[in-house]
């Protein structure tokens, strides 16, 4: 077999030279203090599209859970994709947004129904950074890229991975015109099978 396909043994060589080697065990994202840098001695954190993971407060932390279904318990109830939502500027040091950001469809709405211009995406990113306070952070988490969860849901509108932020909100990033409200990647873990997490900053 060597003598059929002599490169055989040589391209096995560069593979293993080359191929990606496993990442050393951390601790989730999702399990480690978001660097808030609102001064707040007291967190305003909002919990969006709780479904039935429900936050309960604390005396570090007060939840504000939000969802569209009122089939679940939640503090307030408003559709995500009908701007603006009933949430005042400036009013959260940190957002959570698990398992939402890769349904956000490419066309969101305002209170009469118009289609605000941009793509949802977009627009809705700009609705987190208004919301935040200067210096809070946003936690979110979608599907891994190469996860079948990725794609067998119909509702998913987009994958989402680290140069979606990199290129289209940083400050200076490839795409970045599409938006003058900017975030800070500060995280992007990739270390469980299912699911990635990003955390951003919102910058001024």
């Amino acid at each position: 077999m060597y003598h059929r396909f002599p490169g055989s043994y040589t391209l096995s060589r560069m593979w293993e030279a080359v191929r990606p080697k496993p990442r050393p065990p951390r601790a989730a994202m999702a399990h480690t203090t978001p660097p808030v840098e609102t001064g707040s001695a007291v967190w305003r954190c909002l919990n969006l599209g709780c479904g039935n993971d429900y936050m309960p407060s604390t005396s570090e932390r007060v939840w504000v859970n939000a969802d569209i279904a009122t089939t679940v318990k939640a503090d307030v109830y408003f559709d995500a994709f009908e701007l603006p939502w009933p949430l005042q500027d400036n009013e959260f040091d940190l957002v959570k947004a698990y398992d939402f950001l890769e349904h956000v469809p490419h066309t969101v709405f305002d209170k009469d129904r118009r289609a605000v211009k941009g793509d949802g995406f977009i627009v809705v990113m700009d609705e987190l950074w208004r919301i935040l306070k200067p210096g809070g952070v946003l936690e979110a988490r979608f599907p891994a890229f190469q996860h079948k969860n990725n794609y067998i849901d119909p509702t998913h509108t987009r994958q989402v991975v680290k140069p979606t932020f990199e290129f289209y909100f940083e400050k200076g990033g490839s795409h970045a015109f599409y938006t003058t409200r900017y975030w800070k990647l500060l995280d992007f873990d990739i270390s469980q099978r299912d699911n990635h997490y990003a955390r951003l900053r919102k910058v001024l």
